[in-house]
């Protein structure tokens, strides 16, 4: 007699927090992926994150863009949320 283990896996929906095991974390991009979201990177500590893991707030700065010309440029950008509670800026 042979046992078995059907893992059926838990059911996440979008904007639900990261789980702990590795399966679970791949079955929870992939609902994210499903949904058409993309990540993006913190302003400050480069770090991908879901865009529900960001601060909603938006910073900016004026860069100077030598390819093509001289320019002034406005960058956007946003922060996650552990950057956001630390004030960096």
């Amino acid at each position: 007699m042979r046992n078995f283990i059907i893992d059926i896996g838990s059911s996440f929906k979008v904007g639900d927090p990261c789980p702990t095991g590795y399966n679970d974390r791949i079955a929870w991009a992939q609902v994210h992926m499903d949904a058409g979201l993309k990540q993006e990177r913190c302003g400050h500590c480069s770090l991908w994150f879901w865009p529900h893991e960001l601060h909603p707030e938006t910073r900016s700065f004026m860069a100077s863009r030598i390819k093509h010309g001289p320019a002034n440029v406005k960058v956007e950008y946003r922060v996650c949320l552990t950057c956001h509670e630390k004030g960096e800026k």
